[in-house]
C-alpha cells in the first residue's frame, strides 16, 4: 500500500520537519527502498494519487490496482479481498515507511500464516508497519480509529474478540512523525 509522492499530498506529518517537498523526497525514496528490499515476491502494490504511468516510473514492472475510496480501513479490506477472491490464501500487506522490513521477516509472516490466522509487525507509534491473514476479517478494518497510538492494541481487542489465533512479529519503528527520522538508514536519508 502506498501513495505517488507528490509535495504536500503524501508524509504530511513530517512536512514541518522536511517541507512539502522534503517529505514526498523522502516517501520517495522509502518506496523503492521497499520495492528493493520485498521485489523478489513480485508484489501487488495497490496505490492512490498519480497513475499508472508514474507508478511503473517510480517504482518499476509490478502489478498496480488503484485504491479504493475511503479511510485507510476501507482500503486494506478492498485490498484482502480482492487477493482472497484471486485464491490467495495467505496475504502479507506492508506499507512503504518502515526502512527496516525485509525479507526475512516478511517469510517470517507467510510461515507464521500457516499455522495461525494473523500476523502483525507493530510499530513503535502503537500502529503496525505489517498485517497478515490468512482469511478476510472484516472487523479488522471497521472500527478501528487510524493514525493513533491504539491502532495495534485495538486491533487485538478485535483478533481476542473473535478468538483468532494471531503472532506479533518485532517492533519496528515507521516513518511518520518527525520524531521518527532518527530511525532512517543511512542509505535512505533525508537530503538528495
Amino acid at each position: 500500500m502506498t501513495k505517488y509522492p507528490e509535495p504536500g499530498q503524501t508524509k504530511t506529518r513530517l512536512i514541518p520537519a522536511l517541507g512539502a517537498g522534503g517529505a514526498a523526497k523522502l516517501h520517495r525514496r522509502l518506496g523503492i527502498h521497499t520495492v528493493k528490499t520485498v521485489g523478489s515476491f513480485n508484489p501487488e502494490i495497490h496505490y492512490s494519487g498519480g497513475d499508472l504511468n508514474l507508478m511503473h516510473n517510480w517504482l518499476g514492472d509490478f502489478k498496480y490496482i488503484t485504491q479504493s475510496k475511503g479511510d485507510l480501513g476501507d482500503r486494506m479490506k478492498q485490498a484482502f479481498q480482492l487477493g482472497f477472491d484471486q485464491c490467495c490464501d495467505r496475504i502479507v500487506m506492508i506499507g512503504t515507511d518502515c526502512p527496516a522490513i525485509d525479507k526475512a521477516l516478511i517469510d517470517r509472516a507467510f510461515l507464521a500464516l500457516n499455522k495461525i490466522e494473523v500476523v502483525f509487525g507493530p510499530a513503535i507509534d502503537g500502529g503496525y508497519y505489517l498485517i497478515g491473514l490468512r482469511k478476510q476479517v472484516l472487523e479488522l478494518f471497521s472500527t478501528i480509529e487510524w493514525s493513533t497510538a491504539s491502532v495495534l492494541q485495538d486491533s487485538l481487542t478485535i483478533v481476542k474478540d473473535l478468538n483468532l489465533s494471531y503472532e506479533l512479529l518485532e517492533i519496528l519503528p515507521d516513518i511518520d512523525r518527525p520524531e521518527d527520522l532518527q530511525y532512517l538508514k543511512a542509505d535512505i536519508g533525508v537530503t538528495e
